[in-house]
């Protein structure tokens, strides 16, 4: 809200690589429990900056093309999360636990450095932030309806990728730690392959349908789990997973912002992530509860099934406006 306030993004991403490189110094000299703490708490407000940067990136292209940019913006997020993760590992291997936080902090000046001659057009101010129009951005449909859809999607990620996967892996499976790293790197890959696809074809292909074939594929994979008994076939299975992440996140990202206004995309754009965060928020506890009292075999069922309600607001919301949009060509919503 506040970068709408003043119409500049540039700071605020600047503020971030400040803050991230803090953040892992901190982490890279940390002696207690207390200070890695504050680190990651570090790290987690640094995180925030990526709603400017994608409001800024966005902001170089029309409104129709806003998936596209999105898209870009998610292939860059998840070719980085790739590099991090092989080279992180070699780099403690090599050189101590500490070595890949002082890495983290000297790419952060980098970025730093690399953004200082970029110039940026001052956005339109949005005005002084009220409680009425922060409501007013988060009651626009097409917004809310993909807000809703990314904390299902990111529900299904924190639930598998990040926690059931790994305990189905080594309880049922019986993989060793190796074999699970490798299962993450699976997803990792075919994500940032479709994110790059979609940024090619999403001005020639409806969103609806991306998004739709996307929740197919999570759904599916999701489900499947339970009946996969190798390596394998779990492996597959995290594939198809990671090709359904990169097909809806840029896509539904892209979709908050692109019918809102240029003075209110930064609002959208945290409202969006502030409400799929719920869904990562959810993700282990709810997940956690159905493994106590049901078993693991009905978090995978449950957790696709959720991936396929998740159909409902696409084609329910998304479609509709799209529809009348396309009809009328009227300009983007204030």
């Amino acid at each position: 809200m506040l970068s709408d306030r003043l119409g500049r993004r540039k700071a605020f991403i600047m503020a971030g690589f400040l803050v991230v490189s803090a953040s892992s110094l901190l982490l890279a000299t940390s002696r207690s429990p207390g200070q890695m703490l504050i680190g990651r708490a570090l790290a987690g407000v640094a995180a925030c900056a990526w709603v400017p940067c994608t409001v800024l990136f966005c902001s170089l292209f029309p409104p129709e093309r806003a998936v596209q940019a999105t898209a870009i913006m998610s292939f860059s997020s998840s070719f980085g999360q790739m590099i991090s993760n092989v080279s992180g590992g070699l780099i403690a291997q090599r050189l101590g636990t500490a070595a890949p936080f002082w890495v983290a902090a000297a790419v952060a000046v980098a970025g730093l450095l690399v953004m200082l001659p970029i110039p940026e057009e001052k956005a339109q101010r949005g005005g002084t932030p009220s409680l009425r129009s922060v409501l007013a951005v988060m009651s626009i449909p097409t917004l809310l309806a993909v807000s809703l859809v990314a904390a299902i999607t990111q529900y299904a990620a924190i639930a598998t990728s990040h926690a059931f996967v790994s305990i189905y892996a080594t309880e049922v499976l019986k993989l060793d730690l190796a074999a699970l790293g490798m299962l993450g790197f699976a997803a990792l890959v075919p994500n940032a392959i479709m994110a790059a696809t979609v940024a090619m074809i999403a001005v020639r292909v409806d969103e609806k349908w991306l998004i739709t074939l996307g929740l197919l594929l999570l759904s599916a994979s999701t489900a499947a789990i339970p009946f996969t008994g190798s390596y394998a076939a779990l492996a597959f299975s995290r594939v198809v997973f990671g090709f359904g992440q990169g097909l809806t996140y840029p896509v539904l990202m892209g979709l908050a912002v692109k019918f809102v206004s240029q003075e209110k995309r930064a609002s959208a754009m945290g409202a969006f992530q502030a409400v799929y965060a719920i869904g990562m928020t959810a993700g282990p506890s709810l997940s956690g509860y159905v493994k106590d009292t049901l078993g693991i075999a009905p978090v995978f069922w449950l957790t696709g099934g959720m991936c396929l309600l998740g159909l409902l607001p696409i084609w329910l919301v998304v479609a509709r406006v799209s529809r009348v949009r396309e009809a009328t060509k009227s300009p983007a919503l204030s």
